[in-house]
């Protein structure tokens, strides 16, 4: 990634807000190789947010500017597939 690395305790607190919105949850992940950590996934509320996130973002991409919507389009599409294949048994 070129440019300024991701601030995280802003990450962090961004993840926080979600979470008391009831739009990610977590769970801890236990290693023997370092400290346990966070997982977090997001919420059937997040799940219809995103939604609704791609849904806004296509019409966006008729109306104002293609370019850019598609591309946040893009990126949504890509966490949706993400998070529907980790949903499957």
């Amino acid at each position: 990634m070129k440019g300024n690395a991701p601030d995280r305790i802003g990450v962090y607190r961004l993840l926080a807000r979600l979470e008391e919105q009831e739009i990610v949850s977590h769970a801890w992940s236990e290693s023997d190789e370092g400290p346990a950590k966070r997982l977090y996934e997001l919420t059937p509320s997040g799940q219809k947010c995103l939604v609704r996130w791609i849904e806004t973002l296509d019409e966006y991409k008729k109306e104002v500017h293609p370019t850019s919507a598609y591309l946040l389009l893009w990126i949504a599409r890509i966490l949706s597939l993400k998070i529907s294949m980790s949903r499957k048994p």
